[in-house]
């Protein structure tokens, strides 16, 4: 039998009626905003309204352009959007574009709206490849195109890169034209002497104990406009300045790059490429102009660690972050679940209102948590005042027999031994790597044998010759601690004694207070008085020892604690606070 033969009908595709105008649309799109690519884009337009227009059969819709974008992702192209609504709205019968690679260089993408088109019977032409996608073999034709496109994308983004990086080793500056304290003339950065006073009181605030926040609204107060010259700052700018190491004239490049050169995103580099560090030449030129001291930057990384690090990342929010309106923030430690204490205030604006420290354990999870006390601010500074009177005194000599202690394990920290076990083992590897030659020469092993132990050999030394840089830097630091703490124990005899605690004093002196219970408390000196309380760097370092004890003093309190209305509570009688000292 014979089947009955129905003729098509209707043009596959157009899929339009002949006697209906096909509405008919154009996509353009240039990479950048050179003036030579957009002169090119209004070309572009100009072509495809012509020629729509100019057709009897055909009527245009709309011109749907993107300027200065890539073509390797669809996310920030509003034109084609536009585009692709539209057909969704069933307002487009045939788009006409220039060639695959305006449409976009990434195959995938590419595929997509074509098959999304093809389902809603729009046709796209590419007038160079010459290729419709309702025509047979569309689809197999565009995905080589899109894939010779795509590739061209790729070359094109590694031969940028390479250039990049060419330009960073000889120094080029790469940042935006907005960066406090300096302006962008011919490609160099020159101070701007205005903005210069604005970046250098940031650092003196921030060294001087001041918040992140603090700071940013100190400057809204004090009138100071950002690098944009609006009056609000933000936080985050604050943060950021704070970190830029071309305010002390340094100039580190790459220190982010593309991950994909589909997505474009840019990512922090972490190692994983090569970055360049420019300091100053022989000569002691910098290759940016500096706003601060090299010193006054280092000081501000180390205090920056130092308050990230007082975050307890077992609390939920990281609750415990730094707040620099309290001498005592961050530094007084539960002894019982290792959190940070917190300020808080009880009575509030009664006569008998006080402030405490209570451990943010309990504060956020309760008593079952952690079951630590309450302690009294006034108590640490009578506690502090005390013991520094005591030391002026020092009449069972704590502070010469701490001295003893101190350079005995000062004495027994050295390195000297390390240093010489590395030494030795370079040595060996040196005459190792010697007869491995003298091997090589007498033909007793091959040249790909000798290549392969002798990089081993090399890789070995390299590695040892770092150790003992690092033991030889540890070991001067070492030698440097001896002087120290005689510092330390001539300023204890002769600055404190005979004044109350003060937040200062606090702030330079105690590292941390460890708090076991109401009856048992730890105080920790810094033993690096020199930096703590020097007028360029107000920060306490981080001390590379063990601690040492000073002494165990016992007091009463008892008469200080007022709970209310004058009523004394017993507790607080016999409180044992031992000290130590960081070395």
């Amino acid at each position: 039998m014979k089947p009955i033969i129905i003729e098509a009908t209707k043009n596959t595709v157009s899929q339009v009626s002949s006697a209906t105008k096909k509405q008919v649309g154009a996509y353009c799109r240039v990479s950048s905003e050179k003036e030579m690519q957009l002169n090119s884009f209004d070309a572009q337009v100009k072509y495809y309204t012509e020629y729509i227009t100019q057709r009897e059969d055909w009527h245009l819709v709309k011109i749907y352009a993107d300027e200065g974008i890539t073509g390797t992702n669809t996310k920030r192209r509003s034109g084609l959007k536009d585009m692709l609504r539209d057909c969704k709205d069933k307002k487009l019968d045939l788009i006409i574009c220039k060639s695959i690679s305006r449409m976009g260089r990434n195959t995938a993408d590419l595929l997509k709206i074509v098959r999304e088109t093809r389902e809603l019977g729009v046709d796209i032409f590419f007038e160079n490849e010459n290729i419709h996608t309702l025509g047979s073999g569309g689809e197999f034709l565009i995905t080589v195109f899109a894939s010779l496109a795509q590739d061209t994308s790729r070359q094109i983004s590694e031969n940028v890169i390479w250039g990049q990086d060419k330009a960073m080793r000889s120094g080029k500056i790469f940042c935006n034209n907005y960066i406090m304290g300096y302006d962008r003339v011919d490609g160099k950065l020159v101070i701007n002497e205005e903005q210069a006073k604005t970046v250098k009181r940031v650092f003196d605030l921030f060294l001087e104990g001041y918040g992140i926040r603090t700071i940013a609204k100190q400057l809204e107060q004090e009138g100071h406009k950002t690098a944009k010259g609006k009056d609000k700052w933000n936080p985050v700018s604050v943060r950021a300045m704070l970190k830029n190491e071309k305010y002390c004239g340094h100039l580190l490049l790459g220190k982010s790059y593309t991950q994909d050169y589909l997505t474009h995103k840019r990512v922090i580099n972490r190692g994983e490429k090569v970055k360049y560090l420019f300091t100053s030449d022989e000569n002691g030129n910098y290759c940016v102009p500096p706003i601060i001291t090299e010193e006054q930057f280092k000081a501000t990384q180390i205090e920056l660690e130092r308050r990230r690090n007082l975050a307890d990342p077992d609390l939920e929010n990281n609750r415990s972050r730094y707040s620099s309106r309290h001498a005592l923030s961050g530094k007084i430690i539960c002894g019982k679940c290792g959190a940070k204490f917190r300020r808080c205030v009880w009575n509030k604006g009664k006569p008998y209102e006080r402030i405490v420290w209570k451990c943010t354990t309990y504060m956020e999870k309760g008593k079952s948590n952690c079951p630590s006390d309450a302690l009294p601010q006034d108590i640490l500074y009578k506690a502090m005042t005390l013991i520094l009177q005591a030391l002026k005194s020092d009449q069972d000599d704590v502070l010469d027999n701490f001295m003893k202690s101190a350079e005995e394990v000062i004495d027994n920290t050295g390195y000297e031994t390390e240093m010489l076990d590395v030494q030795v083992q370079i040595n060996q590897l040196n005459t190792e790597l010697k007869n491995l030659r003298l091997m090589r020469r007498r033909n007793e092993i091959t040249e790909q044998e000798f290549t392969e132990d002798a990089k081993d050999i090399r890789e070995n030394i390299e590695a040892l010759n770092k150790a003992y840089e690092t033991l030889e830097k540890s070991n001067a630091l070492v030698a440097n601690k001896k002087d120290k703490m005689r510092l330390l124990k001539n300023t204890l005899q002769k600055e404190f004694g005979d004044i109350e605690c003060t937040d200062e004093i606090i702030k330079g002196l105690v590292k941390n207070i460890v708090v076991h219970s109401r009856d048992n408390i730890e105080i920790h000196l810094s033993g690096d008085i020199d930096a703590n309380f020097s007028t360029d760097n107000k920060t306490i370092t981080d001390c590379t020892m063990l601690p040492v004890l000073l002494n165990t003093y016992e007091y009463d309190f008892s008469n200080i604690f007022i709970i209310v209305k004058n009523t004394k509570q017993e507790v607080y009688r016999n409180v044992k606070i031992t000290v130590y000292i960081d070395i």
